[in-house]
């Protein structure tokens, strides 16, 4: 009995441990079935791994543009065909060199890519300069894409480049050319706008800046009527010409500038093409010829006047002088000491004495005086008019400037406006001559229409003068000798002129008088007629309330 438990307890152990051999046996079945489910799916990533790779490589080699693998480092780890073909460099050639002496940074590009390795981000468009095997140098245009490795680090950055030589001389040329255009139109006097269909601003001249006085870029996008007022109303002409696609001109245009009215013609070309409908506005600044123009119209005026007065003078001349003849005639009728004379009133039944005495009480001795002193004078004024009037030959002659200065008052005092209007009659003319000027050689006519012009405005300014009540109004007319010039001054006691005034007195067509009293010419022909036809000069000095005195010199 003691043997058969012993056998027992025996045979259970056994048992037990071929239970627990059997257990351990299928547990090992199942850790060698998933064993080799890991290494089928370790495969088979291996397998996708591969693929991948390849399809990268290929990819790489396959792209157009240089691609570069390299380490935080700057170690490269890689480089496409493309880039040995761009730069020259191979794989084997790079074992020494780093990223940084292949890619030469410029401005903060340097920076920006340390950034990137630190903020892990990647950049696109980032202008350099890459090193050439061969030593040149290319400008490209570089892109990064930072990568993480397997422990989840960065592991390296993908470069590409792109040769980018071509688009930077391409682009340098077109702002040379956009400058160059740009510089044509701003160089030009004309002002130039360009406006859509919408009447939007799209080009702006630096004409158009100085007139407006708005730059470009307040300017541009703007509505036309807002930035130049005077061209809103011309719209509906800029739509027909676009829409008939025919320039259309307008002539004399009215426009302030400086508070001086400017005339202008406008030509509107039409833009239509590539999509884009729009036009460009020409305005060319005429006023100076349209003045010209008037100054021709009027100095043709005052040929024919000219010619009129002198035609009026000469027929003047021939009963004048039948006066004149009559007169003195009639007064040597009365002389006692004629024989003719005595025996005539002895024939009559009286004596020369009754006759003389009746003549005296009847004051016919002194009508007859006084028809020859109108006649002389009438004479006198008929001679400075042709002297004033005749068309002149550019002959210079000695001339006396007191008697020039004393021929123009006497026919100042017989103008017509000067009379009715300014009663030139009543101003006091003085007179302050130097008594050793010499003769000076100049066009008479031309210093007399000079002086006249002078005088004229001397007149009119006094007349029209608020306080000339206060004082009598006085032209004083001085001349003197200076070295080689002689020196004559017309002085007025009037109104004067400010500064402004001043410095543009002389300035064509500027004046101060109202519509239809001046032209604006008077002081400029005047000023002319002094610097180019007698080679002198022509100031003024005035202030206000202090008069004004014009002065010339002439040469001797």
């Amino acid at each position: 009995v003691p043997r058969q438990r012993e056998i027992e307890l025996i045979t259970g152990k056994f048992l037990n441990m071929a239970a627990e051999i059997q257990a351990r046996e299928q547990s090992l079945g199942a850790v060698n079935e998933r064993l080799a489910a890991e290494i089928l799916e370790h495969k088979k990533a291996e397998q996708a791994l591969s693929r991948s790779e390849e399809r990268y490589r290929t990819l790489m080699e396959a792209a157009p543009d240089p691609v570069a693998v390299y380490e935080p480092s700057g170690r490269i780890l890689y480089v496409n065909p493309a880039f040995t073909r761009a730069l020259g460099w191979s794989l084997e050639r790079l074992e020494t060199k780093t990223i940084h002496d292949l890619v030469v940074m410029e401005n903060n590009a340097l920076c920006q890519l340390d950034q990137g390795w630190e903020e892990e981000r990647s950049f696109s468009g980032l202008e350099a300069l890459a090193e050439c095997q061969n030593g040149a140098r290319v400008r490209i245009s570089m892109s990064t894409a930072v990568f993480r490795g397997a422990d989840g680090q960065v592991a390296g950055c993908v470069l590409t480049l792109r040769d980018i030589t071509e688009r930077k001389r391409m682009e340098e040329e077109l702002r040379q050319t956009r400058n160059y255009l740009q510089n044509v139109v701003n160089s030009m006097p004309s002002v130039l706008v360009g406006v859509d269909l919408g009447g939007q601003v799209t080009q702006w001249n630096v004409e158009a800046q100085r007139v407006t006085g708005l730059s470009s870029e307040e300017a541009l996008g703007r509505p036309l009527g807002d930035v130049f007022p005077a061209l809103a109303r011309r719209m509906d002409r800029v739509r027909e010409c676009i829409e008939d696609r025919t320039p259309r001109k307008t002539e004399r245009i009215m426009t302030e500038e400086d508070g001086e009215t400017r005339i202008s013609d406008m030509m509107v070309y039409p833009l239509v093409a590539n999509g884009v409908r729009g036009a460009v506005i020409r305005m060319d600044d005429v006023t100076a010829r349209v003045r010209i123009e008037e100054m021709m119209v009027q100095t043709e005026k005052m040929m024919s006047v000219g010619g009129l007065a002198a035609g009026m003078a000469h027929e003047i001349n021939n009963p004048l002088g039948g006066i004149l003849l009559g007169a003195h005639n009639v007064l040597r009728r009365f002389h006692s000491d004629l024989e003719k004379n005595v025996e005539t009133a002895r024939e009559c039944g009286f004596g020369m004495d009754q006759l003389i005495q009746y003549v005296e009480k009847r004051k016919i001795r002194s009508f007859l005086e006084g028809i020859i002193a109108s006649g002389e004078r009438a004479a006198a004024i008929v001679t400075n008019m042709l002297q004033f009037s005749r068309r002149s030959e550019s002959q210079k002659v000695p001339t006396s400037l007191p008697e020039l200065l004393d021929r123009t008052v006497d026919l100042a005092g017989s103008d017509y406006d000067l009379k009715k209007q300014f009663d030139f009659r009543h101003i006091d003319i003085r007179r302050e001559y130097a008594p050793d000027l010499p003769l000076v050689p100049c066009e008479s006519s031309k210093i007399s229409q000079v002086v006249l012009n002078l005088l004229k405005n001397a007149a009119q300014a006094m007349s029209l003068n608020p306080d000339q009540d206060k004082r009598s109004p006085v032209i004083l007319l001085r001349t003197a000798r200076e070295g080689a010039m002689a020196r004559f001054e017309v002085e007025d006691n009037g109104p004067g002129m400010d500064e402004r005034t001043r410095k543009r007195v002389f300035e064509p067509f500027f004046t101060t008088k109202g519509v239809g009293v001046g032209t604006g010419l008077g002081l400029s022909v005047s000023y002319f007629i002094i610097h180019e036809n007698h080679g002198g000069r022509m100031s003024v000095e005035s202030s206000p309330g202090k008069g004004a005195r014009f002065i010339v010199h002439l040469p001797l």
